[in-house]
């Protein structure tokens, strides 16, 4: 308690070797952001959540996750480096393998951490400003060429399939029907 009076005192001592006028911007500057505070305090009223939520985790908490994972990772690349070029000093000052190879084992782990830290450093930007919806324009146009893909291909669906089609080829099948309208036609090779 004694060093704080004694710091604020000290900077006391400062304002007023400075005429007082440092004293008068820094009371003058107070008052005028006195109003900024009332108008911050006027928000809009809440209304309903234009995001879609995570059921059970909630979006804000996946957010706050990935930051946090990005974060995280963005200190190790950072401090790996350091903590490997200090390894070398040692070890070259003591003249010991074990810390050149302590770096060497530490800096194996950059590269990996170089990508995982971009990778959620991608996942966190487009959670704040990614949208997975196309602009309505282009899908009115899908929209159109899905109709008359459909047109065109009525029926087709329906062609005898091979007996040999994997189970797991159904709903990839019914997916690209769905979302593409194109259809599965047998008779279709493919050789490499």
């Amino acid at each position: 308690m004694r060093q704080q009076g004694g710091q604020l005192q000290q900077m006391l001592r400062t304002l007023r070797g400075h005429g007082g006028w440092l004293s008068v911007w820094l009371l003058a500057a107070g008052w005028l952001a006195l109003p900024s505070l009332g108008i911050a305090a006027e928000g809009a009223p809440a209304g309903p959540v234009e995001y879609r939520d995570i059921p059970g985790i909630g979006s804000r908490n996946i957010v706050w996750v990935i930051a946090q994972l990005h974060l995280l990772l963005a200190g190790f690349v950072l401090g790996v480096p350091i903590f490997a070029w200090v390894c070398e000093i040692v070890g070259w000052k003591s003249g010991e393998k074990r810390y050149d190879k302590l770096a060497k084992e530490f800096t194996k782990l950059l590269t990996s951490s170089y990508a995982t830290t971009a990778l959620f450093g991608g996942i966190l930007l487009f959670l704040l400003i990614g949208s997975t919806r196309l602009p309505k324009k282009r899908r009115q146009k899908q929209k159109e060429i899905n109709e008359y893909i459909l047109e065109t291909t009525d029926g087709m669906d329906r062609v005898a399939r091979d007996p040999d089609f994997p189970l797991w080829l159904d709903p990839i099948v019914e997916l690209n029907r769905t979302l593409g309208s194109m259809p599965l036609v047998g008779g279709n090779t493919a050789e490499m």
